[in-house]
């Protein structure tokens, strides 16, 4: 009841804020937080029910046992190294895609997810960093098994957002974001070996 009171008010106070204001005694301050929690709260479900778990006890141990990986850069700047790498502009109201780590998802409903957006492939036998673009997610691999040989789960990371600029920049032929990922990832790793960062810090 009260959630309901509480929509309520945000949307009258949207559409009439003096009244909403001495009807309910809230400021169009008090309505912004209001309506930024309810985005948030959204936001985190559509997650869960991508399978996002967030960091458990078993996450935290793998990584502090080294079975379990932690990002050399920051997300966004690993995406910004991306986007000048390939030279594009992506339109001011793009939507970034959300990043699930493998230690904070549920597989199970990763591998329904996977399998919702190509109902014709196979269901996948473990998890792999891939791109869902139907449901706005990356989806990345963080357990040191999953990268052998010294590769690099930021370098990984860089080729799926290269898929994801490629997407938003109109490039929907398959084989030329698979190979724009290759080149992203080999690129990456080159240019930030051994730990080093694209953050300026």
């Amino acid at each position: 009841m009260n959630k309901a009171l509480a929509l309520f008010a945000v949307l009258l106070l949207a559409g009439a804020p003096l009244r909403a204001q001495e009807f309910f005694g809230i400021t169009s301050d008090d309505a912004q937080a209001m309506i930024g929690q309810a985005m948030a709260a959204q936001h985190l479900a559509r997650l869960r029910a991508l399978g996002y778990e967030g960091p458990g006890a078993l996450s935290r141990a793998g990584k502090a046992l080294g079975m379990i990986l932690a990002s050399e850069s920051g997300q966004d700047c690993v995406l910004d190294a991306v986007i000048a790498r390939m030279g594009a502009r992506l339109p001011y109201d793009t939507v970034y895609p959300d990043v699930l780590r493998e230690s904070e998802t549920d597989e199970s409903a990763y591998a329904a997810a996977v399998k919702s957006q190509d109902p014709k492939g196979a269901a996948p036998e473990s998890f792999k960093t891939t791109s869902l673009p139907a449901f706005g997610v990356i989806y990345l691999a963080d357990s040191a098994s999953a990268y052998p040989d010294g590769a690099a789960m930021d370098a990984a990371l860089a080729g799926e957002y290269a898929r994801f600029v490629d997407g938003q920049t109109g490039v929907s032929d398959a084989a030329r974001q698979a190979a724009d990922a290759a080149a992203a990832t080999a690129w990456y790793a080159s240019a930030y070996p051994d730990g080093a960062t694209s953050c300026r810090r």
